[in-house]
């Protein structure tokens, strides 16, 4: 389980080429007895992002991850629900299932969940995450703060009933979020969205690609067109035993293959 602020997460995302980070939440501060949920049984907590009207997000979106807080957890693990719905209050949408996923959690930190599988939903999508309790009684409790928030914060349950936390007249705002990017059709330009660097290079090129996108192989060749042994491992290609000179880098993608000229120095 790995944990990390939110707005580290942010700063991890501003550098992963095209990722966004969405939230609602002002902070990512946790403050412990704030948190309301249903006394007597399991308890829904609910975000849900207009991904064009409120992020400006206009295209087709890959999700790749998704991050809570955690004010009190009495079970070792939180269940991740994702959607896309046809209206932003989530009582009477309708719902579609795209992920479900489990993570690990602790008292008052933040846990970072990585997909198993990047879920692509359509531009326009209003997308709803959910974090489901698997036990009756109070054995969870989303964390939160009251610095502010841009858009409501839900909970459900069979009791209880449904609505935002204002309506059960509390204060406190879900630390929730989703990252994701923007997904590449099968007529994009690869060199605008993979990033090989630093070029020239002396002994490593970085490869960056885009989640959406799958490197099939990567291959150099030197003037006289003969290949190089290389290889690309964690996003890498070990150049430090070639000879310096000018090559020709072919990445082959599920998108394509991209051609780029590298120096080595």
């Amino acid at each position: 389980m790995k944990k990390i602020t939110l707005l580290a997460a942010v700063l991890l995302a501003s550098v992963t080429m095209n990722s966004q980070t969405i939230a609602h939440n002002d902070s990512d501060e946790i403050l412990a007895g704030t948190t309301v949920a249903c006394p007597t049984e399991t308890t829904n907590y609910i975000r849900v992002f207009d991904l064009a009207d409120e992020f400006d997000i206009t295209t087709d979106w890959t999700i790749t991850g998704a991050a809570f807080g955690t004010e009190v957890s009495e079970t070792a693990d939180i269940t991740i629900n994702l959607y896309t719905a046809d209206d932003v209050d989530p009582t009477g949408a309708i719902l579609t299932l795209i992920y479900t996923g489990t993570e690990a959690t602790a008292d008052l930190e933040i846990s970072e969940h990585t997909l198993t599988a990047p879920v692509t939903v359509p531009a326009g999508s209003i997308l709803v995450m959910e974090l489901a309790e698997s036990a009756d009684g109070i054995v969870y409790r989303v964390g939160s703060n009251d610095a502010g928030q841009t858009a409501p914060s839900w909970l459900s349950s069979e009791t209880c009933g449904a609505g935002t936390v204002e309506g059960f007249g509390f204060t406190n705002h879900y630390v929730m979020s989703v990252t994701g990017e923007e997904a590449l059709g099968s007529d994009t330009n690869l060199s605008e969205v993979i990033n090989v660097y630093p070029n020239p290079a002396t002994d490593v090129l970085n490869i960056a690609v885009p989640s959406s996108i799958d490197v099939k192989s990567v291959s150099l060749f030197d003037v006289l067109g003969k290949r190089a042994n290389v290889s690309l491992v964690n996003g890498q290609v070990d150049i430090s035993e070639l000879a310096v000179g000018l090559y020709l880098l072919n990445v082959e993608t599920t998108n394509g293959t991209l051609t780029q000229k590298v120096i080595k120095q």
